[in-house]
């Protein structure tokens, strides 16, 4: 039990890490694309400051969402097989209906860096590194 919630811990923290990075550069791509000048050290120093900033309560914001994902993600492949890739799609698909679910209740996307579809798409390809972590992890 304890190598499974290590396991998820690892996964959601990776997941909000990726995230947050990956919501750094959307943002960072909006204000570029209105002409504000961003040099990389800006872009890195505000990639750090919102992992540092961002990713604890990303962390707590996705995890509901992701225990549900692996949860179901066990069983189906128990059934199917395929194990990692259903642990993957389960994670790209609990943090995809976190946001989407989110937004619907709020009114807003709550990550700047996902209100376009390539920018919803990078937070879903975090859920999923998160399912590959934690498929691995809970193997191991």
């Amino acid at each position: 039990m304890v190598r499974v919630i290590l396991a998820f811990l690892t996964a959601a923290v990776i997941a909000a890490a990726l995230g947050s990075s990956a919501s750094t550069h959307f943002v960072m791509e909006g204000l570029r694309d209105i002409g504000v000048a961003i040099s990389s050290d800006q872009q890195i120093a505000a990639m750090w400051h919102d992992i540092k900033g961002m990713a604890p309560l990303y962390a707590g914001m996705l995890s509901p969402g992701l225990i549900i994902a692996f949860v179901a993600a066990h069983y189906v492949s128990k059934v199917i097989g395929l194990r990692t890739l259903v642990f993957m799609a389960a994670g790209g698909v609990g943090v995809g209906t976190t946001l989407f679910s989110t937004s619907e209740i709020m009114g807003l996307m709550p990550i700047g860096g996902a209100r376009t579809d390539l920018g919803f798409g990078a937070q879903a390809a975090a859920g999923a590194a998160a399912g590959l972590i934690f498929a691995l992890l809970k193997r191991a």
